[in-house]
C-alpha cells in the first residue's frame, strides 16, 4: 500500500519537474484507504495554474476530461520516473486504483479540472498550509545535487538539470535592474540551508546589515536562481514553463545554478543574465552581441555557461549592459569586456571592434562596487572614490566635462559605497547615507526638484539616509521625446531604498511606475510626475480602486512593508522586502516581465482566461510569483 508521504512526494515531485520548484504544490490528503476531504482549497492563483498545466499535459485530446485509462497510465509512468529519481518505494497497480477512484467523485470514468484540483489541494485553507503539508521530514531525499564550482574537474558547456530536494528554505539574492526586453528581475533565489545553518524558528539578532544581500547569501552558502520574463534568446537560462510559448510568466528555477550570491542582467533588443556562485565562478546566458557573454565569438547561449577566461578567480560580483559586461575579483580587480565603442572598456581608446576575452581595467586601487549600463561603466574603490568612464552623454559620467566620451576611468565624487548606472543617467549612496545624482533629469528623475540635466553629482536634500538605489535601465530613450512640458511620458523613474525599509520614486508617473496613482491610468501626459522623491505609501494623485488582482496590494502601498532592494527597469520595477516577498508594479506587457498571473486575467480568477497582455498597468505593488520566503527570514533575523 502507497504510504501518504510517498503520494504527497510523487505529486509535489510532478508538479516542481513540470512546472519549477518555485510552484510548490500540496500534496493530495488522499490516505491510503483513498478518503478525500471535501473542502476546497484557497490557495494564490500561480500555484493552481500551475497544476491546471499539469493536468492538461495527461489532457491529451484537449478536451478538458482525461479518461480513466489515460490518468491510470499517467500516473503509473509518473510513479516510475520518481521512483528512479528518489529512490522511494513503488506503488502497485492497486495503489494507483485506489487514487484513481478517489479523484473520479461522480464515478463518470473520467477525471475533470475541478475533480483534479479538489484531489490535489483537499483540506488545504490557504497556501501557507499547502507548503506546510508538502514538507513531510519522514521523507528524505538521497540525492546531493552537483554545484557549479565544487567539483575540480572542467564544468560542461552546458549545466545539466538537478533533481529539486524537499523541503527548502529560500534566500534572497542580489539583483541588477533588468530592461523591459529581457527576463525581468531574474533573481529570486531559493536554496536548501547550509548544514550548519541555524534552522530555530526564533528570530536572532543579524550579524549583518539587512540590506547586505550579498554578505547574506554567502553566509547562507548561496541561493536557488529564478528567471521569468522573455527568453527568446535564452537569457531566462531554463525552459520547464513557457506561457506563451517564447516567455516564462512565472519564476522558474534555472538548473544548476543554485549556489548563486550576485545576479545581473543585460539589456538591449535581447537580454543577457550573469550568475556568480558562491565559488567565485560567473556563468553567463542569453544575447550574445557583441561578445558580452566573455565567451569570445559564438551564439547565443540558452544554458548557462562558466566564462573560462576568468577560470581560477574568484568572482564577487558582475554587471551586464546592452553590448558589454563586467566582473569584480574578490582581490578588487575589474575585468571588462565586449564593445569599446565609447571607451567604455577603460582601455585609452575606443574602437570598432568588440574584445570578447575579459581584460582587467587599470585603476588606482581596489574596488568594492562595479556597473555598466549602455556605454558606459563605474567602480567603487575601497576608499570612497568613485571612477567612470565611456560615453558621456547628458553628462551621464559625473565627471563635470563637456566630453563626449572618457576613454580612462576619471574621478566622479568621493564618500561613495554604491552606484547605479542608468541607460540616460546615474546616482550613487554615499557612506554616510546620501543620496548623489546626474546625468539627464528632464523627467525629474534625478529627485532635486526640476527637470534640469546635470553633469556633476548633486545632492537631493531633506531625504532620509538611503541603503540602496536604482535607476533606470535598458531606455535608450524617450518616447514622446526628452524633457516633457506636462509630464507622464514614457522616461525613467528612479527608486531608493532608504536604510528604514521606506521605498522612494522619482521621475515619470507613467503607467504608475512611482506607485504614486490608485486608479488604472497611462497617465499620457498627466501632471503626476514627482520631482523631488516621493514615498511609497503616500497621497495618491488619483482615485484609487481595487488591484486587477488577488496578487495586487490595495493602497497604502507601503503595506508591503521594509524594503530592502530594489530595480527600475524601461517600464517596470520590482522590490524586494525583508519578510521575503518580492513586489512588482509599472507595465506586465506581453512578455511576463512582472512575474504576476500569466500577465493578469483581466476577467478575474475562476473565469475563463482572458490575459490583459498590452494593457496589464499595475499601480501599485503587485506580489511576484509564489514563493515562501518568511521562515528563513524569521530565522536569519532580517526584520
Amino acid at each position: 500500500m502507497v504510504e501518504r508521504h510517498q503520494l504527497r512526494r510523487i505529486i509535489e515531485e510532478t508538479v516542481q519537474r513540470h512546472a519549477g520548484a518555485g510552484a510548490t504544490t500540496a500534496p493530495p490528503e488522499a490516505a491510503a484507504t483513498g478518503t478525500v476531504a471535501e473542502s476546497t482549497a484557497v490557495i494564490e492563483t500561480p500555484v493552481k495554474e500551475q497544476v491546471k498545466w499539469l493536468f492538461s499535459e495527461w489532457d491529451r485530446n484537449d478536451d478538458g476530461l482525461v479518461s480513466r485509462e489515460e490518468f491510470t497510465d499517467c500516473l503509473t509512468k509518473l510513479c516510475d520516473s520518481v521512483v528512479l529519481v528518489v529512490h522511494r518505494g513503488e506503488m502497485s497497480s492497486d495503489d494507483v486504483e485506489q487514487v484513481v477512484k478517489a479523484v473520479d467523485k461522480n464515478k463518470d470514468g473520467q477525471v475533470d479540472t475541478e475533480e483534479f484540483l479538489d484531489w490535489v489541494f483537499s483540506g488545504a485553507q490557504h497556501s501557507d498550509k499547502v507548503l506546510a503539508e508538502t514538507s513531510d521530514p519522514a521523507a528524505e531525499s538521497h540525492v546531493a545535487p552537483v554545484e557549479p564550482g565544487d567539483s575540480a574537474e572542467e564544468p560542461p558547456a552546458e549545466l545539466p538539470a538537478e533533481p529539486i530536494s524537499v523541503p527548502e528554505a529560500p534566500a534572497l539574492e542580489a539583483v541588477e535592474p533588468s530592461t523591459a526586453e529581457v527576463a525581468a528581475v531574474p533573481a529570486v533565489p531559493e536554496t536548501p540551508l547550509p548544514p550548519e545553518a541555524d534552522v530555530s524558528l526564533e528570530p536572532k539578532e543579524a550579524e549583518a546589515d539587512p540590506g547586505d544581500l550579498l554578505a547574506n547569501l554567502v553566509g547562507l552558502g548561496g541561493g536557488q536562481l529564478y528567471t521569468w520574463g522573455r527568453g527568446t534568446d535564452g537569457q531566462l537560462g531554463q525552459d520547464k514553463v513557457r506561457f506563451p510559448s517564447v516567455n516564462c510568466a512565472l519564476p522558474q528555477p534555472v538548473p544548476g545554478l543554485r549556489r548563486v550570491v550576485h545576479v545581473a542582467c543585460g539589456g538591449g533588443q535581447q537580454g543577457c543574465t550573469g550568475a556568480v556562485t558562491l565559488s567565485g565562478e560567473l556563468y553567463t546566458f542569453g544575447n550574445n552581441f557583441n561578445k558580452r557573454l566573455g565567451h569570445g565569438d559564438g551564439p547565443n547561449l540558452a544554458a548557462p555557461k562558466r566564462v573560462d577566461a576568468l577560470a581560477g578567480e574568484h568572482v564577487i560580483m558582475s554587471a551586464f549592459s546592452a553590448d558589454h559586461g563586467a566582473a569584480l575579483l574578490k582581490d578588487g580587480r575589474v575585468f571588462l569586456w565586449g564593445s569599446n565603442r565609447y571607451g567604455q572598456l577603460g582601455r585609452g581608446h575606443c574602437d570598432k571592434a568588440s574584445g570578447g576575452v575579459p581584460t582587467a581595467v587599470v585603476l588606482p586601487g581596489a574596488s568594492t562596487f562595479i556597473d555598466c549600463e549602455d556605454g558606459y561603466s563605474a567602480a567603487v574603490l575601497d576608499d570612497g572614490k568613485l571612477f567612470t568612464w565611456g560615453c558621456n552623454g547628458h553628462g551621464r559620467l559625473g565627471q563635470g566635462v563637456s566630453a563626449e566620451h572618457v576613454s580612462t576611468p576619471g574621478l566622479a565624487c568621493d564618500g561613495v559605497r554604491s552606484v547605479s548606472l542608468g541607460s540616460l543617467y546615474a546616482g550613487a549612496v554615499t557612506k554616510a547615507g546620501g543620496l548623489l545624482m546626474w546625468g539627464y533629469g528632464g523627467h525629474g528623475n534625478l529627485g532635486l526638484g526640476d527637470r534640469r540635466s546635470h553633469s556633476s553629482p548633486q545632492a537631493v536634500n531633506d531625504l532620509e539616509p538611503i541603503r540602496q538605489l536604482a535607476c533606470t535601465r535598458g531606455q535608450e530613450g524617450c518616447k514622446g521625446g526628452l524633457n516633457p512640458k506636462d509630464g507622464g511620458q514614457e522616461g525613467p523613474h528612479t527608486i531608493a531604498i532608504a536604510v528604514s525599509g521606506a521605498v522612494y520614486t522619482m521621475g515619470t508617473c507613467h503607467k504608475g511606475l512611482l506607485g504614486n496613482l490608485g486608479a488604472k491610468d497611462g497617465a499620457f501626459g498627466r501632471p503626476w510626475d514627482e520631482f523631488k522623491p516621493y514615498r511609497l505609501g503616500g497621497p495618491l494623485r488619483n482615485a484609487s480602486e481595487p488591484p486587477m488582482s488577488p496578487l495586487g496590494l490595495p493602497p497604502p502601498y507601503d503595506a508591503i512593508g521594509p524594503a530592502i532592494q530594489a530595480v527600475s527597469a524601461h517600464i517596470h520595477c520590482a522590490v524586494l522586502c525583508a519578510d521575503g516577498k518580492a513586489w512588482a508594479w509599472g507595465c506586465g506587457s506581453n512578455d511576463g516581465r512582472c512575474g504576476v498571473e500569466r500577465f493578469l486575467n483581466k476577467k478575474g480568477e475562476g473565469k475563463p482566461p482572458e490575459v490583459d497582455m498590452m494593457k496589464c498597468y499595475m499601480m501599485g505593488p503587485h506580489r511576484i510569483g509564489d514563493l515562501e520566503y518568511l521562515r528563513i527570514m524569521n530565522q536569519i533575523g532580517w526584520s
